[in-house]
């Protein structure tokens, strides 16, 4: 008895009359808790009229009875403290801690529920760890494979959405740059966003309006050589005429008829061949022709000074190229390169040279300086010429029908004669 009135809760109960005092103990005073750890519940008993205490009473609760209250809160994660009017705790599912004073610095990482409980003197703590909570409740490899997995979904996905809008800005970029190169047939499907699928028919239609505008250049272009060409052939030099026709006339004087009658028939093809055929292209072999009747009937009106030899490499006599453009070179040589009664020769050579049709024309004549050939470039005036076309007409027409890397090339040099270079494509599908 004395052992039970000496006790903690005993002496604080007769000093506190009307209080109640919890306290954790190991076992209890009964003999069916004498072993099993309890809380227990000490007041005084007070007398009505004086209010002295006179004795204590105890109400012993098994602590396992109390676990069944919260054990459905307590978890390897979550804890319970029930704590009296000082902080001790009286009641946990933390055993360890029990009767030991409630430590209320809690971390960061720690989530606590207080509940107070003022009429019983308790004060109730649930505490959940949460990194335990979280690494229970997640597993977090796993989490981090779903993370990496859904990032490289998305990276993916990205990836397609953004090459699906950027491909067709480079194909429109490719073929804008191909432009430049002046390709101008290469037209884009519109495909991507509206407002690359508008870019590519904005493109596409400017396109459209650039060939046809092209093409009607190129139409205006072509009747305009063929009026040159007209024109040209109306511009057959009058004194030409009547001196060939008067050389005829003094070979037929001298009783020369068979030299008459080829050089009669020279001159009528030769006119015919520049004047009646208004075609813009003739064969290499039609234009050959026409340099020997030219020839022919240069050698009847000034002599057979000059000899013209012809070379042309097999199959290229059906080759199509600008009509009159091999007369003037030849004129040319015999008014310049052979004066003063000068004997000489020419050779007219046809090959084909790196995919093209090269024609030379090469004299062995006195040749020319570089101000002299500036002289021969301007167009003919002479009144001894057969047409007005010049070295210039030329080049130009062969540049602006085959383009600036087709054209003419002359070589010359003082005592040692000329050459010219002519370099048209081959156009013949018998090629």
């Amino acid at each position: 008895m004395n052992e039970i009135l000496s006790s903690r809760p005993a002496v604080q109960a007769m000093e506190n009359p009307g209080t109640a005092f919890y306290v954790y103990q190991d076992s209890g005073y009964t003999s069916t808790t004498r072993n099993t750890p309890v809380m227990m519940l000490a007041r005084a008993l007070t007398s009505p009229g004086n209010g002295e205490a006179y004795g204590v009473l105890f109400i012993t609760i098994k602590e396992s009875d109390l676990d069944e209250y919260y054990d459905y809160f307590t978890s390897s994660y979550a804890d319970f403290y029930l704590t009296d009017r000082e902080g001790i705790i009286v009641s946990s599912s933390e055993k360890a801690k029990l009767n030991t004073k409630m430590d209320e610095d809690f971390s960061a990482m720690q989530t606590v529920l207080k509940k107070e409980l003022p009429d019983y003197g308790f004060t109730a703590y649930g505490v959940i760890d949460n990194e335990k909570a979280l690494g229970n409740l997640y597993n977090v490899p796993q989490l981090w494979l779903l993370c990496v997995g859904i990032l490289l979904a998305a990276l993916v996905v990205i990836f397609f959405l953004i090459r699906q809008t950027t491909r067709p800005l480079s194909e429109l970029v490719s073929k804008m740059s191909n432009a430049r190169n002046n390709k101008f047939d290469e037209y884009i499907v519109p495909t991507g966003t509206r407002e690359i699928k508008e870019l590519s028919e904005t493109y596409n239609t400017m396109l459209q309006d650039l060939n046809r505008y092209i093409d009607e250049l190129m139409t205006i272009q072509k009747q305009k050589r063929k009026a040159e060409i007209s024109a040209l052939q109306m511009q057959i030099n009058p004194h030409y005429i009547y001196n060939t026709l008067a050389s005829i006339k003094w070979l037929i004087f001298q009783g020369n008829t068979e030299k008459s009658i080829k050089t009669i028939d020279a001159f009528i093809s030769l006119l015919r061949n520049t004047i009646s055929n208004s075609d813009e292209y003739i064969t290499l072999e039609q234009e050959i022709e026409n340099l020997k009747n030219y020839v022919l009937i240069n050698n009847t009106r000034y002599g057979d000074k000059v000899r013209v030899e012809y070379y042309v490499t097999f199959g290229l006599e059906s080759c199509r190229i600008p009509k009159m453009i091999l007369q003037p070179f030849v004129e040319n040589a015999f008014f310049h390169a052979f004066p003063c009664e000068r004997k000489g020769n020419i050779q007219v050579l046809a090959r084909r040279f790196s995919g093209n049709l090269q024609i030379q024309i090469i004299d062995d004549g006195v040749g020319m300086t570089r101000d002299r050939l500036l002289e021969l470039t301007e167009i003919h005036t002479k009144r001894e010429h057969f047409s007005g076309i010049g070295i210039n007409n030329v080049d130009d027409r062969l540049k602006l029908i085959y383009g600036n890397q087709y054209g003419i090339n002359i070589e010359s040099e003082e005592n040692k004669g000329t050459k010219i270079t002519i370099s048209v494509p081959i156009q013949n599908d018998g090629i």
